[in-house]
């Protein structure tokens, strides 16, 4: 029953064929760092999640990777989709900070700052205001705005790099 919950999970990202290319970078980003396998070819991959998705019984490392992947992915991670629920995507700024940062080590120089209410409240109205900078309702529009601002961003690091 779990299994083939997870199955139809898998098989509706499939159905995506972005989400699938990003379902599969991610799983192999786990096996590398998690399983510690060292030759993970993205053909071979693809190749299992496909026989995974038409019914071969997954291996147990593979099993795991795929729930680690969908709690990278989604909103209400592999708990949800083996209690049955169907995938989701954030809804909400909190959904969508938690995942977008899940795996990220603040900066100590910003950890240190975390207790000030103030710093907090500028961290959140930063990340709307980028957001709402952003945001188009027409996805191309919206996907290059993304990459324009994350690109003026980084010029500004790099240019702090060099200075310092």
């Amino acid at each position: 029953m779990y299994v083939n919950r997870v199955r139809a999970s898998i098989t509706e990202i499939h159905n995506n064929h972005q989400a699938f290319n990003k379902f599969i970078k991610t799983l192999m980003d786990i096996l590398k760092k998690k399983y510690r396998k060292k030759s993970v070819e993205e053909k071979d991959v693809r190749n299992t999640v496909k026989n995974f998705i038409n019914g071969t019984s997954p291996k147990i490392d593979y099993f795991e990777a795929y729930l680690l992947t969908l709690d990278e992915l989604t909103s209400n991670g592999s708990m949800g989709i083996l209690k049955g629920e169907e995938i989701k995507t954030p809804t909400t700024w909190r959904e969508l900070i938690i995942l977008s940062t899940r795996n990220i080590i603040l900066p100590i120089e910003i950890q240190k700052h975390l207790k000030d209410e103030n710093i907090l409240t500028e961290m959140i109205v930063l990340f709307a205001n980028a957001l709402k900078y952003t945001s188009h309702s027409e996805k191309k529009k919206f996907e290059t705005r993304l990459h324009d601002f994350n690109r003026f961003l980084n010029t500004i690091l790099e240019d702090r790099v060099t200075k310092n």
